[in-house]
């Protein structure tokens, strides 16, 4: 019987840093989280300190091995997720050239819009099978060859944040089929950058940019050097694992190996997917990307529509109305709160469109038939639904209906909450599977770095060993005509906000 093996998966997200140890059965033993603050030089601009971001890895891997109280030299695997979009220029020398672009970036609005009205995007779908969005390095890039043509003629190569921090660790500089397929510069059938998209966009003399080898998820891409190990308190010659896009990352740790499963992510994005290993299924949805399974694409339909509108109401209204409570104190308060309205079956609908709209182009938030007699609980329960009638949204985009014939497995901050977790059931009919553990991205690093240490030997192994189901809600068939009408407002308040941004 093998002894004991120990992984870190360490999670870039767009808000926090995370590390996480695991042991090879996916048991969590510690973890370690940190907020780098964000800039915002300009209006539509969000950048952080390269420096600063690696700083706070070192941190997290630093406390999560001190959490888990194990010698480093237990640690038999390393791996990094993070999230796609945004850029990272480093010069000849790998050192950067200027502050990191963050995906909530939306500098290139302006020329994302001309490029859709004038033809680009849809020449570019035929290559990428994705539809371009402003954090993106397809959309970066040329905006800084038009704003800041001298940051351009300083760079080397172009990194997303999880190639970076992987550099940082081992010294070697590349990146992988998850997240390079996600910077829409990449041919996603020939499964390589592609000079003619570069050409699309104006920017082929910086296809050079691109020249990282692209690797596996699960192969192993460097090993942890001295330096990287006294900053990090890590055992030098640990092999680090590729890693992956963050979206792929949870797909992996909800255990989704087919495309039997819709894997739902509700934190701060709403991200809806599911695998599938035919391309031609892609063809037609807003974003395919290259999967971390061989020869799997992932279909994904996200927005910012999900919990950070949640946060918004309780950062400026309940956290004023009970400053007593800490924050677990008061996500409690809420959900006992709704409990004890007994579910009240209320007309108010939520629009959570408060950072952006994944239906009517500049579409904000808002609030559809409030009246005198409601409550803040009501208003509470409101925004739980409005939250995820969105991902309902996105997901009968992917799939023709709002009751897909598939299993449905959730991650994310909502699963924290058993009542926002029925409501979810409730309103897709349909069981809603939730697995053990918090920090799903750091898992399906941890799973990477188990493979490319050899101590699996592929992710079916990996998987059938650490991923597990902790609970399965089944919806109350009583409340199926409720929200079937109330899902059907909710078009129709999107109708209305059409008509009043047109």
């Amino acid at each position: 019987m093998k002894k004991h093996a120990y992984f870190i998966g360490i999670d870039n997200g767009g808000s926090a840093i995370k590390a996480a140890v695991f042991d090879e059965s996916g048991r969590e033993l510690s973890a370690s989280q940190i907020q780098i603050p964000m800039d915002h030089p300009n209006p539509g601009f969000t950048e952080r300190d390269p420096l600063a971001v690696w700083n706070g890895n070192c941190r997290v891997i630093r406390d999560a091995v001190a959490g888990a109280e194990l010698s480093p030299r237990e640690i038999k695997g390393v791996s990094v997720c993070g999230y796609g979009g945004g850029l990272g220029l480093l010069d000849s020398a790998d050192t950067p050239v200027a502050p990191f672009i963050v995906s909530t970036d939306t500098r290139a609005q302006p020329l994302l819009e001309e490029y859709t009205e004038n033809g680009i995007n849809s020449r570019l779908y035929q290559l990428t099978l994705q539809n371009l969005w402003a954090g993106q390095q397809a959309m970066l890039l040329p905006w800084l060859k038009k704003h800041r043509p001298d940051l351009l003629k300083q760079a080397a190569h172009m990194v997303s944040i999880k190639d970076y921090i992987r550099y940082r660790l081992t010294g070697v500089l590349a990146t992988d089929y998850t997240d390079a397929s996600c910077t829409n510069l990449f041919h996603i059938r020939n499964k390589e950058f592609d000079p003619e998209i570069f050409e699309l966009l104006g920017i082929r003399e910086y296809f050079s940019l691109a020249s990282l080898p692209v690797l596996h998820s699960f192969e192993t891409a460097g090993f942890i050097t001295s330096e990287a190990a006294a900053q990090c308190g890590l055992t030098e010659g640990i092999p680090v694992a590729a890693g992956l896009y963050d979206v792929d990352s949870c797909c992996l740790a909800s255990g989704i190996l087919d495309s039997s499963c819709l894997c739902l992510i509700t934190g701060t994005w709403s991200i809806n997917e599911y695998l599938t290993n035919d391309l031609e299924e892609c063809i037609g949805k807003n974003g395919n990307t290259i999967a971390f399974l061989p020869d799997y694409y992932i279909i994904e339909e996200s927005s910012p529509t999900s919990a950070s509108n949640f946060d918004w109401y309780a950062n400026h209204f309940l956290s004023r109305m009970y400053p007593d409570l800490d924050r677990r104190e008061l996500y409690e308060y809420c959900n006992q709160s709704i409990l004890s309205s007994g579910l009240k079956q209320t007309d108010i609908l939520f629009l959570p469109y408060l950072y952006a709209s994944n239906s009517v182009p500049d579409a904000k938030g808002a609030f559809f038939n409030l009246d005198s007699s409601h409550t803040p609980t009501d208003l509470l329960l409101a925004i739980y639904e409005g939250i995820l009638f969105s991902s309902c949204w996105h997901i009968e985009k992917l799939t023709g209906t709002i009751h897909p014939q598939k299993q449905i497995r959730l991650s994310g901050g909502i699963t924290n909450s058993p009542v926002w977790t029925q409501i979810l059931a409730d309103i897709l009919q349909l069981p809603i599977q939730v697995m053990e553990g918090t920090e799903r991205g750091a898992l399906g690093a941890a799973i990477c770095a188990s493979v490319a240490s050899g101590y699996y030997p592929d992710f079916q192994s990996a998987v059938k060993e650490m991923c597990h189901l902790s609970r399965t809600y089944t919806p109350d068939s009583s409340r199926a005509v409720f929200y079937r009408k109330k899902y059907e407002m909710f078009k129709k308040a999107i109708q209305a906000l059409g008509v009043f941004y047109k």
